[in-house]
């Protein structure tokens, strides 16, 4: 009896053992199908990458229809940026190096041929606030 019960524990210990194996095969096999799915994600974007006059839009960027695109150039840094209205339609878009801001309505342009009825604000030229600077403040009281 005592035998009989020593290997039924030792025939479940196995099966155990057989299960955990393939749990973590079958977990490989996940991961290997998730990182496939990442690499096709990453080739569609990839494809997806529009070269419009030396811009780069990716269309897969916003999360919604944007209402109005507002593309600012920062003069100091030649940065511009894309910003969206409403807000949680996507964060801001940059472009380094365009000081004219022609990158930056390129974009906003073939975001505009893909959304008609949004409209463009720009691009609005500024300079940055040197570092380290901080506005003037009144004291309290004067």
């Amino acid at each position: 009896m005592v035998a009989a019960v020593a290997a039924a524990a030792v025939v479940a210990s196995v099966a155990v053992a057989v299960a955990v194996v393939a749990a973590v095969i079958a977990a490989a096999t996940v991961v290997a199908v998730a990182a496939t799915a990442v690499a096709v994600a990453v080739a569609a974007v990839a494809v997806a990458v529009t070269a419009a006059g030396g811009a780069v839009v990716i269309k897969d960027n916003l999360r919604g229809r944007p209402e109005k695109i507002f593309v600012s150039v920062d003069e100091s840094t030649g940065r511009s940026t894309l910003s969206f209205q409403p807000n949680d339609v996507g964060g801001p878009m940059q472009h380094d190096d365009d000081h004219k801001g022609a990158r930056a309505m390129a974009d906003a342009k073939a975001i505009v041929d893909k959304y008609p009825g949004c409209t463009v604000h720009g691009p609005h030229f500024h300079a940055a606030r040197p570092a380290g600077k901080s506005r003037p403040r009144k004291r309290p009281g004067t």
